[in-house]
């Protein structure tokens, strides 16, 4: 079992919280628990598992200040079974350059998406990059 120390914002204030990242039966198990919430989610890869996370602690209003929330870090396909994921700037490919940590703090709450913000982000990314040469 791994544990990350990582601060979420309720839309007013920074709190701190756990996340407990283990594997259970062949699947990831994401554990988060703070003063106030203990939730617990299951999916067979790391970013999945943060996403669900992530969906239900957006029905509370609160966002997870780490790499894997923010607006602009989305793995590649292959990178699914670890806790990897590239930082993408529009119209240019990812290098090793950018890849980050998804349990990896951030500061910034500006850079912090909902899943939905972030996904669009991926796809208007992929299109950016639509007949540019490698």
């Amino acid at each position: 079992m791994k544990y990350y120390s990582i601060k979420y914002f309720n839309g007013k204030d920074f709190f701190e919280s756990n996340l407990f990242f283990s594997n259970v039966n062949q699947q990831v198990e994401l554990t988060f628990k703070s003063k106030d919430f203990n939730i617990r989610t299951h999916e067979y890869y790391p970013f999945l598992a943060l996403i669900k996370l992530r969906r239900e602690l957006e029905l509370l209003e609160i966002k997870l200040m780490c790499n894997g929330a923010r607006l602009d870090v989305y793995p590649s396909s292959g990178m699914m079974i670890g806790i990897n994921a590239y930082k993408l700037v529009l119209g240019k490919p990812v290098t090793k350059e950018n890849i980050c940590k998804i349990f990896d703090p951030v500061d910034d709450v500006s850079i912090v998406a909902t899943v939905d913000e972030q996904h669009a982000y991926y796809i208007k990314w992929l299109d950016s990059l639509k007949g540019k040469s490698e």
